[in-house]
């Protein structure tokens, strides 16, 4: 389904003086930020490119986001689909950018939630060819912790945590997912869904989650990096309606003529 997103920019001077400052390790342990496109060491055309990215935060609201390149702020903008899981909030927005020249960019993306901005997630990129037969060099990796979740085969992401719960949307087997969060039990996943763009859970015995790219028992993911959030009340099913046959009437003997 195509969403339609609206721009909001901001002046550069207008942002230094009342934007959000608030980087603490607190801020970037309940605002989360991912750089859905594009993905480090991409090569990118010499034309206009849509960054895509998206966000969550605990318990505030995802108002938008501030997005630089090459240290340099380009906007702020403002997240136009905003929903929530229990206690995570979620966002995510797009940004056409049109690269001054061909080189190496260093894009960059932040999740701001009220008075407090979450942590960078970032991408380098090349944009266009360069002269001579070697490519440009990426810039050094900024060290930021990525987690994804990739199913093994296609698996449901149900609207709670089993399966009395109805199917809200599918992940596709292969395809990288950024969870949001995790039950208590550690068992069952939250991800917005890719086509339904609500909330639902995936059984984690049908992921494989990667931490940097390398395989991790979901146990030994950091809070901070996965939250716990609280499951969606058990469903009361429907009481099942009793069937009381009616009577059946008993036929009469047939008489028989004696002749």
């Amino acid at each position: 389904m195509k969403r339609t997103f609206i721009l909001l920019l901001l002046a550069a001077s207008l942002l230094a003086a009342c934007g959000p400052q608030n980087e603490s390790a607190g801020a970037q342990s309940t605002i989360q930020t991912w750089l859905d496109a594009p993905s480090d060491g991409d090569l990118l055309p010499e034309t206009t490119y849509t960054i895509v990215f998206s966000g969550a935060s605990v318990e505030s609201t995802v108002d938008s986001f501030e997005l630089r390149v090459n240290g340099s702020l380009q906007s702020t903008i403002e997240a136009k689909y905003q929903g929530n899981q229990g206690q995570v909030h979620y966002g995510f927005g797009t940004y056409d950018w049109l690269p001054p020249a061909p080189g190496n960019y260093l894009i960059q993306v932040r999740t701001l939630s009220g008075d407090l901005a979450g942590a960078y997630a970032s991408a380098n990129v090349v944009v266009g060819g360069v002269s001579g037969d070697e490519p440009l060099p990426l810039a050094e990796p900024v060290g930021e912790t990525r987690l994804v979740a990739v199913p093994a085969q296609n698996a449901n992401c149900r609207e709670g945590n089993s399966n009395q719960w109805d199917i809200a949307d599918t992940l596709f087997q292969g395809t990288e997912y950024h969870p949001l969060g995790r039950g208590s039990d550690n068992l069952w996943v939250l991800f917005r869904g890719p086509v339904t763009n609500v909330s639902c859970w995936a059984f984690v015995q049908n992921l494989t989650l990667l931490v940097d790219d390398v395989e991790t028992e979901i146990a030994e993911i950091s809070e901070d990096l996965l939250p716990f959030v609280a499951y969606p009340p058990t469903p009361t099913p429907s009481p099942t309606p009793t069937f009381t046959p009616e009577p059946t009437a008993t036929p009469e003997p047939t008489r028989t003529r004696v002749p």
